[in-house]
């Protein structure tokens, strides 16, 4: 499934969902294209040939500014997957979250930009003064697919698959600055690097205006 056929199904899956169970609410996915063709990156590390690879970051948006987005998480009911028919890039300073992605190192290691990884809000680490929160993560033993996505030490990456009777899930504490929507209403869910088609769907937790009473769960 290519990226195009990937953001219309999900919104005709969102259509499908909202329309019965959300009234008025609108909240869906949005994917942006950061780079579609990296190519070589000379850095600290060498040589790093990135030609042929896409970056994409994947936002939830949401309808209220101060909306939180509290998870990304999967079981066999519902389901989250984040796919690609090749390998997902890691940089090799790069981790499963976006702590990893420190913007001081940019210069010296170009590669790490573009690193593939896992978030709720963050695109580098948390600023505890400006009450943001690195994410946490939780999977199974059965099916560790955090350690499936990103292997460590840069080694190229599998899909995310949380589906099983146990479940997994990436999250931030409610209150979180990097959980709320705010003015651009959306929350960044992930960046991922690939030379293949891109496809999936996430099953998501949202509190509307930051009430935890009042959840939307879609996918």
């Amino acid at each position: 499934m290519t990226l195009r056929h990937f953001t219309f199904l999900l919104s005709a899956l969102l259509t499908l969902t909202f329309s019965s169970q959300l009234r008025a609410q609108e909240y869906g996915l949005r994917v942006d294209t950061v780079s579609s063709d990296l190519g070589v990156l000379v850095g600290a590390l060498g040589t790093t040939d990135l030609t042929g690879y896409a970056c994409y970051r994947v936002y939830v948006t949401v309808e209220n500014e101060d909306d939180f987005l509290s998870s990304v998480s999967g079981d066999a009911e519902n389901s989250t997957y984040i796919n690609t028919t090749t390998s997902f890039y890691h940089a090799a300073l790069g981790g499963l979250t976006a702590a990893s992605a420190n913007p001081l190192l940019f210069a010296f290691y170009p590669d790490l930009p573009y690193d593939s990884y896992v978030t709720i809000g963050l695109t580098g680490p948390a600023d505890a003064s400006a009450g943001e929160s690195n994410p946490s993560t939780v999977q199974s033993g059965e099916n560790p697919w955090s350690t499936n996505f990103d292997p460590g030490a840069g080694a190229p990456g599998g899909n995310i698959a949380i589906d099983d009777a146990i479940g997994g899930a990436w999250y931030g504490l409610n209150g979180d600055a990097n959980g709320i929507g705010g003015p651009e209403l959306e929350v960044l869910v992930g960046q991922f690097t690939t030379t293949g088609d891109f496809s999936g769907q996430i099953y998501t937790q949202v509190f509307i205006n930051g009430n935890g009473q009042a959840e939307v769960l879609a996918t």
